[in-house]
């Protein structure tokens, strides 16, 4: 049986970043890092607006260790991003994954993870995933999940899909 690794993704800081209204929901304190919630929104090709919905575990420095990201147009489950810190003191995307909501999983969703979705959950966004409270895990993604097509997010390049 063949090894399979997670495609990596990373965040494609956008030219046009300061025409973006992000606007912070809610941050504070999980068990053992911080955490912060916020959304933008931008218009898709053909003038359909989107809303990003972003939680962020970081470290007590607010250095990203993952993101749930979750596009409000699109019919997919929100997905991790993974962070480690480089010997540059840079952050690189380690791994991605989407959520499942069954046994499917191949990553058991952390206590602090389960934190940040009841976090989630509880402030009611309009147009944000419904079902926060149900994600059991993730699971590694498929060439069908299409990440590497959403908007704000750049595929590296040699991924490795299931």
């Amino acid at each position: 049986m063949k090894i399979i690794y997670p495609g990596f993704i990373s965040i494609l800081l956008l030219t046009f970043a300061s025409c973006m209204d992000i606007k912070s929901v809610s941050k504070g304190a999980l068990a053992k890092n911080d955490y912060t919630y916020s959304y933008f929104k931008f218009y898709k090709k053909g003038g359909h607006l989107c809303t990003v919905y972003d939680g962020q575990i970081e470290d007590k420095k607010e250095v990203a260790k993952e993101k749930i990201v979750y596009y409000s147009c699109l019919s997919q489950t929100p997905f991790k991003v993974v962070y480690t810190l480089n010997e540059n003191k840079s952050l690189t995307v380690t791994g991605n994954f989407v959520a499942v909501t069954d046994s499917s999983f191949a990553i058991a969703a952390t206590e602090e993870e389960k934190q940040l979705f009841a976090i989630m959950a509880s402030h009611k966004m309009p147009g944000d995933y419904g079902n926060y409270a149900d994600i059991k895990g993730f699971r590694i993604p498929t060439k069908e999940d299409n990440i590497d097509e959403l908007p704000f997010l750049k595929q590296a390049k040699n991924p490795f899909y299931k």
